[in-house]
Parts: C-alpha cells; structure tokens; sequence
C-alpha cells in the first residue's frame, strides 16, 4: 500500500501536527507499507529525505512565521505519478489540502481529511472583518470536507465543531498515537546534564512547549506565573517553542521584572522533549481553544501533571475521571494559586503524574492505533482498487467490436 500525505508543514518546523505526521510514517513502513510526504519548502533547510516533496514556499502572510507553498510543480506531479498512491490523506483542509483533493480527484484514488486545526483561532491573519473571515473559514473547511471519503479527529470536540461547521459527514474518531516507553525512559544524567547546562539546579521548574503565537495565551501565563513567583523565589518558567509572538512575550516578562525567572529556549527537536519534560515539576498549559494537543499527550506520558484552564478541549485531553491535571478558572490569580498548589503537594504531583501515564498508555498507544489507522487506509484503498478495476472494465468493453 503506498500513501501520500499532504501537510503545509513539516520539519524542521515543530508541532503537533508534524508529530503525528511521523507517527504515520512509523506506522507504514512498520508494516511494510511506502509513503511520501508532500509538503512545504523551508527557508534554509535542505531536504535529505527522499521520501518528503517539497513545493516552493514563502512567507506570503506578514507575522505568520510559516511558509505558505505555492502548489504548482510539475516535478511533484510527475513524482506522484511515479509513486501511484492508492490513499491521499490531506492533514489540511487548504492551500496543499486543495491540490491533494484535486490530484485525488482526477486520478479516482480515496481522500483522508484529519482535522487538526481550530482555523478560527488564525483569522486575525485574514485582512478581512473577523465575522467575515470566520464565515469563509467555514465555508471552505465545509467544502473541503464534502469531498472527502473519509474524515479522521483526534477528539470528540473536533467532531462536534465540525458539526458546528455544518459538516454532515460521518467523522471518525481516531486519538493521536504516541510511544508511550521514549517518555519513560530518560536517562537521569542528561536530565541533570540539561538542567546544568540551562541554569535549572535547585529550582522547581515549569515547563510550557508550544508555539508562540496569539492563540496560545501566553500574555495571561505570563500575569499567572508573576503571582506564582512573587509567592516562590526558586520557580522558574521556562517557554519552549517560537512564533510570531516571541520578541513581544520577552518584553512583556522583561517589564513584569521576571527576566531573571522566566527562560525562553527556542524550539526543542522533538527527540530531545523526553529530557525536557522530565526537568520539569508541572506543564502550563493557558489555551483557551485547541485540537488536543501532541504536547500534552507527551507530558501526561512522562507523568508531568499539568494545570490548564477548565475549557471543552481540556475535558477531551485530560479526563476528570482519571485526573492528570489541576482545571483553573480564567482568571490569572485562581491559574496561580493552582500552581503554587501543585507545586507544594508532592502526593498531588504524584498522584497526577501516575494517572497520566495510566490513561495515556490505555487509550493513546501507538500499537492499537496504528492498528485502526491501517484498517481505514486498507479499506479506502481496496475500494480504489475495485472503482480502478470496474473502469478498465467499461474501457475494455468500449474498445471490443460488437460489444455495447
């Protein structure tokens, strides 16, 4: 079975969408399967991996810090014809999630659509009215969505704002996949060796990983972990990640007087998150709207409670029932006064950290999951094969003396 995955983004960039991009490609070639990724070039990265495409790509969006692909290349075009995808499965529903709904379609092969992304969250990069803007956001996702065989979510509240949408497909629930065991077993000395090198020795670190972006909410973290170190002098926050709101969260934290407690490290390459996590007491985690994250399936994998504000995505990443975080109010005093609670309650930390592990190993586990993916991929692309056979079919027919 050969699979062409097409995503906006890919490495080097880091988030959770590349995350589990990787995940499918364990997956398939796990199982003897090929695969290609069709995405975007990036500035001052050079492809050494044969099996990733890459369009020609810029900046087109002032303040967006990704590239935006321009999807027109023959190469790429010809390549796929070479590789002869039997399922195209898009991670976007535009810009490259166009061109693979328009090569799925002239060439009758099974469209997988996986809906990652709260796109209402980006309007504000839109130069249109915010009512506008979210009206085509729709629209489009609505569009896009009717012309899919199959639509993948990672949690039940995606679905239910696809609905909102006015999608009336039917969705599939499938959770993120993660390898629970990289998470759990981390050397302590590189664990001390990091917290050596970044001046982290004797402090009860607080660890946010994430872009840094409007939607992450982190001018609020900021106001919370103010509170948070004006009661604890040995807390330190360290923000891990990049975007289009770096250079203004620094200046925040340098007029808030926490320069000297507030560290910001830049992206992290994915391998070395197990290290990171495991330096930490407890993940911050201040969105207010997001798709279930990769990161917070991560922490709760390396037993890192977590504090997050009571909103409908929190519910779908960290069950009340088998709690691995404290739920916040929105309101910085009451996300603080969380915080200095966990950080002063080992058994709490402990209980939360158990937990996690506990709900992530039976519910998002790599194994059972990649099992479910195949299933889908292996249906879609059994059907292709008989839509493919009934065609030749009919031009066979076509092309016999005396047949009608």
């Amino acid at each position: 079975m050969r699979v062409a995955i097409f995503s906006n983004n890919y490495h080097p960039m880091v988030s959770g969408v590349i995350t589990h991009i990787d995940f499918i490609r364990s997956v398939l070639k796990g199982h003897g399967d090929e695969c290609r990724v069709i995405t975007a070039r990036f500035p001052r990265h050079k492809e050494t991996d044969p099996q990733v495409l890459r369009y020609p790509a810029a900046d087109f969006i002032p303040g967006a810090h990704f590239p935006i692909p321009w999807p027109y290349s023959r190469r790429i075009w010809r390549q796929l014809e070479e590789f002869k995808p039997d399922i195209i499965h898009a991670q976007h529903p535009f810009s490259l999630g166009r061109t693979a709904l328009r090569y799925a379609k002239r060439n009758n092969i099974p469209l997988v659509f996986t809906f990652h992304t709260e796109y209402d969250m980006y309007v504000h990069f839109v130069p249109l009215p915010r009512k506008w803007g979210i009206a085509i956001i729709h629209a489009l996702v609505r569009s896009f969505c009717r012309q899919t065989d199959v639509i993948l979510c990672p949690a039940a509240s995606k679905a239910d704002m696809l609905r909102s949408y006015g999608v009336n497909r039917p969705i599939t629930l499938l959770p993120n996949g993660l390898d629970t065991a990289v998470y759990q077993q981390v050397d302590a000395q590189a664990v001390a060796a990091f917290k050596q090198k970044e001046g982290l020795e004797g402090k009860r670190v607080l660890l946010h990983i994430g872009r840094i972006s409007k939607e992450k909410n982190l001018p609020f973290l900021l106001e919370a972990f103010a509170l948070v170190a004006a009661a604890r002098g040995d807390a330190v926050l360290v923000i891990a990640g990049d975007g289009p709101e770096l250079d203004e969260l620094r200046e925040q934290a340098r007029d808030m007087g926490l320069e000297g407690c507030v560290r910001f490290i830049g992206n992290v390459e994915h391998d070395r998150l197990p290290v990171l996590m495991n330096s930490a007491e407890a993940a911050l985690f201040p969105m207010k709207t997001e798709t279930l994250p990769m990161v917070c399936l991560e922490a709760m994998a390396a037993g890192l409670p977590a504090v997050v504000l009571d909103v409908p995505w929190t519910r779908d990443a960290y069950d009340p029932q088998q709690p691995a975080a404290v739920f916040a109010a929105d309101d910085a005093r009451d996300y603080a006064g969380k915080v200095l609670e966990l950080l002063e309650n080992t058994g709490l930390r402990a209980q939360l950290g158990v937990s996690g592990k506990a709900m992530v190993g039976a519910t998002y586990d790599v194994r059972p999951i990649g099992s479910r993916l195949l299933k889908v991929y292996q249906a879609l692309a059994g059907k292709g094969r008989q839509a493919e056979g009934k065609k030749a079919g009919r031009a066979r027919m076509r092309t016999q003396p005396g047949k009608r």
